[in-house]
């Protein structure tokens, strides 16, 4: 059995992967972290110690070792000197050549998305970014949109932007129409509300009509974009420009998950609040009992 949760292909597990993963179903969530944590890195368990899995899995050390015992092994050195004697080298057969072919092909967009990670993180760098990062932290309320293939990720960034900051809200112009703008006033000052979009090629017809607009009421603008987005600019838009193409099947949209991941992050770093709001969500989450 090819083991599929090891970061090293040439290396296979056998028994215990398979014994864990059956177990998974079994197991409370806070021990299923601790199986599919054990079962994505196989292949470095060895450098591991119960109160670092217990740490990357955010459980108790008291989690780590009840699992542990589930799975049938007395500590985490009796898991270690299982994995080593089971992993073994794999012998390539007669697809060696068609591996050789797709890791080849794979090489070829790995380097094209580190290449995109580098602008990327050099745009972070920027008095651009910086400017679009106050844009954002300094809002009385940030309005977020998204269209077709990328709504997901600007729905995403919303909900996490609402942890490091308050006043933020999911702007759907097709379902709302717009009604959250009915009564707005054009602001100056140093008061003002923020607009951000996620758009990418082919891009929507309604993401320039929302800028012009934005710019009429006084909104400040942010758009999150891919490399051949041209219009930005002219809606003095402060923009982050994260490359899609990549030769996958689909656009590649990683990139801008990641500027959106990353504003979040300088958000929550501008905010005296953002610690306190996020401990204060856990335990809302925690009264749900939905974890």
């Amino acid at each position: 059995m090819e083991n599929t949760f090891s970061s090293k292909p040439e290396y296979i597990a056998t028994k215990t992967a398979q014994t864990i993963q059956a177990l998974i179903p079994t197991l409370s969530n806070s021990e299923a972290r601790v199986a599919q944590y054990i079962l994505l890195n196989l292949d470095s368990i060895a450098y591991e110690t119960g109160a670092s899995i217990a740490e990357k899995a955010s459980v108790s050390q008291i989690t780590v070792s009840r699992f542990l015992k589930r799975a049938g092994f007395k500590g985490i050195a009796s898991l270690k000197s299982t994995l080593q004697k089971e992993f073994i080298p794999v012998h390539l057969d007669a697809s060696e050549a068609n591996l050789k072919e797709s890791r080849n092909k794979n090489s070829g967009q790995l380097k094209s998305e580190l290449q995109a990670m580098v602008r990327l993180y050099e745009q972070f760098e920027t008095e651009e970014w910086d400017t679009l990062v106050r844009r954002v932290s300094a809002a009385n309320k940030v309005y977020v949109t998204g269209f077709q293939s990328i709504r997901g990720a600007a729905e995403d960034f919303a909900r996490r932007l609402l942890l490091a900051r308050n006043n933020v809200q999911y702007l759907s112009p097709h379902d709302g129409m717009l009604a959250e703008w009915i009564d707005y006033p054009t602001l100056g000052g140093s008061k003002y509300d923020a607009l951000v979009i996620f758009d990418v090629v082919p891009y929507a017809g309604e993401s320039q009509k929302l800028c012009q607009l934005a710019q009429e009421l006084g909104i400040q603008l942010a758009i999150i974009t891919d490399e051949f987005c041209h219009w930005a600019r002219q809606y003095n838009a402060c923009s982050i420009y994260a490359k899609s193409k990549s030769g996958l099947f689909l656009e590649s949209t990683w990139g801008l998950v990641l500027a959106s991941n990353v504003l979040v992050d300088a958000v929550a770093n501008k905010s005296t609040k953002a610690n306190q709001r996020s401990k204060r969500w856990q335990d809302l989450s925690k009264e749900l009992k939905l974890f």
